[in-house]
């Protein structure tokens, strides 16, 4: 049996594993990958007009560590594009 450093240490590697898939799904979603190029108030170029008015959901689920995948100021509980919600 491991000691309490040896399962942290565990833990820290699954946490960066899940963030790293996560920000490559973000990227793949948002088309962040695919372009760098920036307009002049801050958008990626060619995605004008793309979430005018929306800002998605800053919580995170605790069962799989993914973003909220609703607006930000939404009045349901939350809930990942894994299907998990929670308030």
């Amino acid at each position: 049996m491991g000691t309490i450093e040896d399962d942290l240490e565990r833990i820290k590697a699954e946490i960066r594993k899940k963030l790293k898939e996560t920000q490559g799904e973000i990227e793949k979603i948002s088309g962040s990958g695919a372009s760098k190029e920036r307009t002049k108030d801050g958008t990626p170029a060619g995605a004008t007009g793309i979430m005018d008015n929306t800002t998605q959901c800053a919580y995170a689920c605790p069962a799989c560590l993914r973003a909220c995948c609703l607006t930000q100021g939404h009045y349901a509980s939350h809930q990942c594009s894994e299907g998990h919600t929670w308030l």
